[in-house]
């Protein structure tokens, strides 16, 4: 009866031992995965801080009308005639003034002006030239 207990006690101690020593090894590999990954990403921090912004030119043109009509237009090439039949899902748009960044034909012979920053197109038969300075 003793020796079954005394093997009982040190099988418990054995099994003890090892169970808590394999938690510490995976623990420490875990511990030293994040540090890596933070470094990874202060270097992606810095190289986007590097890169200079993007200077876009533009020019002011006064809305005539109350209201005018925009068209998201996703294909915008500097090279291309844009296509009447997609333009779709307009709205309206309020206001005195719009920063046009480039002017575009269509198929038919139309005038489209490309908002500054946007893939937005505007006709510019609601628009008139501004003398209104671009800052």
């Amino acid at each position: 009866m003793k020796k079954i207990f005394i093997y009982g006690i040190t099988a418990l101690i054995f099994a003890g031992c090892t169970i808590n020593n394999q938690p510490e090894k995976d623990n420490k590999a875990a511990e030293q995965e994040p540090v890596v990954k933070e470094e990874k990403v202060t270097d992606t921090k810095q190289k986007e801080i590097a890169k200079p912004a993007k200077k876009i030119s533009f020019k002011f043109y006064e809305i005539v009308p109350s209201q005018i009509e925009v068209f998201p237009y996703n294909k915008l090439n500097r090279n291309t005639v844009i296509n009447d039949k997609r333009l779709n899902n307009s709205f309206y748009v309020k206001g005195n003034f719009i920063r046009i960044e480039r002017i575009y034909t269509s198929e038919i012979g139309d005038k489209y002006g490309k908002i500054a920053g946007k893939n937005l197109l505007v006709s510019m038969d609601d628009l008139a030239e501004s003398n209104r300075k671009a800052y």
